[in-house]
C-alpha cells in the first residue's frame, strides 16, 4: 500500500469528522493510486457516507487532511474539487429529468470545461474536444440507444449508467461511486463490474462504495473497511475476507455474504 501522501492520487490522512460530541469518523487514513480500483465498505452506520462527504467537500472535517495528486485540498469547495478531476456520484443519481440523456452529459462536460485554467494546469493536459469526448463516454457506458430519451423513461439500471456517464463526462482522474449497484439485477451488476474494470484499465481511478460484496470483492484491487467510524482493515480482497475483525463486523462470523 502506498504511504499516505507519497505516490498516491488520493491520500486520506487521519481524517476525522464529528457531529457535536459524536465521532462519526476517527483518524481514517487510506490511499487510491492512479488508475486503481479500490473498494470502501462497511456495515450500515460505519461512516461510509460521512467519509464520502468529507472527501468531496460536502462535510467539514474535524482533523486530518485530504490530498489529491499531492496537493492538500482541505479548503476547496465541492465544485473546485470536481474541477480538479475528483468527481462523485450520488445514491439519488441527481439527473436532470427534463433533459435527454445526451444533454445530461453535455451539462456535466460543460461545467468542467467552463473552468479549464486551474484544472488543466493541475492535470497537466488540455481537455479533449467536447463532442468527441461525449461520444466516447456514450460508447463506453453503452448509452447510444437511449441518448435521446429522458431519464424518466429509463429503467433503474439505465439511470445508473447515465449517472456514471455524467461523472465521466467531467473528465475525472478519480471517480467516487456511491452505491452504483443499488437496485441492479445480477446481470446489470456484472456488466457494471466489467465497466469499472475497463475504466481503471484506461487510467481512471475508482473509489467504489457498495454493499454488493460480489461486485466489490470481484473487481477491486484493494479494499478498505470502516466500522463505527474506524478503519479496521485494508488489503486485497482475499486479505480482507480472511480478516477476523472484518468477518465479525461486516461479512458475518460465518463468512462472506
Amino acid at each position: 500500500m502506498a504511504t499516505p501522501g507519497v505516490g498516491a492520487l488520493l491520500s486520506v490522512e487521519e481524517l476525522s469528522v464529528r457531529y457535536g460530541g459524536l465521532a462519526a469518523l476517527s483518524e481514517v487514513s487510506f490511499t487510491v493510486g492512479e488508475g486503481e480500483l479500490v473498494g470502501l465498505i462497511g456495515p450500515n452506520g460505519a461512516g461510509k457516507t460521512t467519509c464520502i462527504d468529507a472527501l468531496t467537500g460536502f462535510q467539514a472535517s474535524a482533523g486530518g487532511h485530504v490530498r489529491f495528486a499531492g496537493a492538500v485540498i482541505d479548503d476547496l469547495a465541492p465544485h473546485e474539487r470536481a474541477g480538479l478531476g475528483f468527481v462523485r456520484t450520488f445514491q439519488s443519481l441527481d439527473l436532470f429529468d427534463d433533459l435527454t440523456v445526451a444533454q445530461n452529459l453535455e451539462v456535466a462536460a460543460g461545467a468542467r470545461s467552463a473552468r479549464p485554467g486551474l484544472a488543466d494546469r493541475f492535470r497537466g493536459r488540455r481537455p479533449a474536444d467536447t463532442a468527441e469526448h461525449l461520444e466516447e463516454v456514450i460508447d463506453l457506458v453503452g448509452l447510444g440507444s437511449i441518448a435521446r430519451r429522458r431519464p424518466g423513461e429509463l429503467s433503474h439500471g439505465e439511470r445508473h449508467r447515465v449517472a456514471l456517464g455524467r461523472a465521466l463526462a467531467a473528465r475525472p482522474r478519480l471517480v467516487l461511486l456511491d452505491e452504483p449497484a443499488s437496485g441492479l439485477d445480477p446481470a446489470e451488476t456484472s456488466a457494471l463490474g466489467v465497466l469499472l474494470t475497463a475504466l481503471a484499465a484506461r487510467g481512471t481511478a475508482v473509489l467504489l462504495v457498495d454493499h454488493d460484496m460480489s461486485l466489490v470483492m470481484g473487481t477491486c484491487e484493494r479494499v478498505h473497511v470502516l466500522d463505527h467510524g474506524l478503519l479496521i482493515a485494508s488489503g486485497t480482497p482475499a486479505e480482507v475476507r480472511a480478516d477476523p475483525g472484518v468477518r465479525e463486523a461486516y461479512l458475518g462470523a460465518g463468512g462472506a455474504r
